[in-house]
């Protein structure tokens, strides 16, 4: 099974709550072995990737705002 996760973060700074939430998503798909990808804004910097973000089963998909 794959899991498509779509969010327009234009960062990932832990103070925007969602940022969080989807974190703690992503880390019980990866625990259930469920591949994940995840679609943010084009924008997003690779230098904001912290934590659960930096794991490398994660497909990350940028797209156009």
């Amino acid at each position: 099974m794959k899991v498509g996760i779509l969010t327009m973060f234009g960062g990932l700074a832990t103070i925007y709550s969602l940022v969080n939430v989807v974190a703690e998503h992503i880390r019980m798909l990866l625990e259930a072995g469920i591949e994940v990808r995840l679609l943010v804004c084009e924008d997003l910097p690779d230098s904001e990737k912290h934590g659960i973000y930096l794991d490398p089963r994660i497909e990350w998909v940028k797209v156009c705002n």
